[in-house]
C-alpha cells in the first residue's frame, strides 16, 4: 500500500512508527545501528515493528513521511447528544469518529454510514449533525423507494431519532 496515493494513512500505525523511530534514534548513546538489529533489541517496540512489516511501505518511506511535515491524521471518538434541529431528538447519544490532518477535519458515523468534512472540529460536528438530519428527512420522504443501504440507514435512524 502506498500511503501517498490514498486518502488517509492508518493514523495509529504511522504514529506508532514515528514514536518507534524517535525512540530508536534518540534513546541510545551508541552509534546508529541497522534498523533490523535495533528492532530485535527494542522489546516493547517489537509489536509495532511487526505491524509495520505487514504494510508494504518501507521504514525509509515512513521516515520520509514523518519528517516531511505531512500532518498525520489524529483520531478521536465523541458522542453527539443532539442533531441541532428543532424537529428531531436523538434518543441516545450517537458515536462519531473525528479525524484531523492539518486543517482538514472529517467526522464519520459508523452506525449510519454518514460523513462530513470541514475546516475545524466545531464545524465538522455541526456538519455531521446537519448531514444526519438531512438524511433522516430524505429517507423519510423516500421510504417506498429505498434500496438496501438506505433501508438499513432508515431502520437505524428510526431507532435513534424521534420526530417532534
Amino acid at each position: 500500500m502506498d500511503f501517498r496515493s490514498t486518502d488517509r494513512a492508518p493514523s495509529s500505525l504511522v504514529s506508532n512508527y514515528i514514536h518507534a523511530s524517535h525512540f530508536l534514534r534518540y534513546s541510545t548513546n551508541a552509534a546508529p545501528e541497522p534498523f533490523e538489529r535495533l528492532s530485535k533489541e527494542a522489546g516493547p517496540l517489537r509489536l509495532c515493528i511487526q505491524e509495520l512489516s505487514k504494510v508494504s511501505i518501507t521504514p525509509v518511506e515512513l521516515e520520509s513521511i514523518a519528517t516531511s511535515g505531512l500532518k498525520v491524521p489524529r483520531c478521536k471518538n465523541i458522542f453527539i447528544a443532539d442533531l441541532g434541529h428543532p424537529e428531531l431528538t436523538l434518543l441516545r447519544p450517537l458515536p462519531v469518529v473525528i479525524e484531523s490532518a492539518g486543517t482538514q477535519f472529517l467526522a464519520y458515523s459508523f452506525d449510519i454510514e454518514e460523513l462530513a468534512v470541514a475546516d475545524n472540529e466545531s464545524a465538522v460536528i455541526d456538519e455531521i449533525k446537519a448531514s444526519i438530519a438531512e438524511l433522516y428527512f430524505l429517507l423519510e420522504r423516500e421510504q417506498g423507494n429505498l434500496g438496501p443501504l438506505p433501508q438499513k440507514q432508515w431502520a437505524i435512524l428510526g431507532r435513534l431519532i424521534r420526530k417532534n
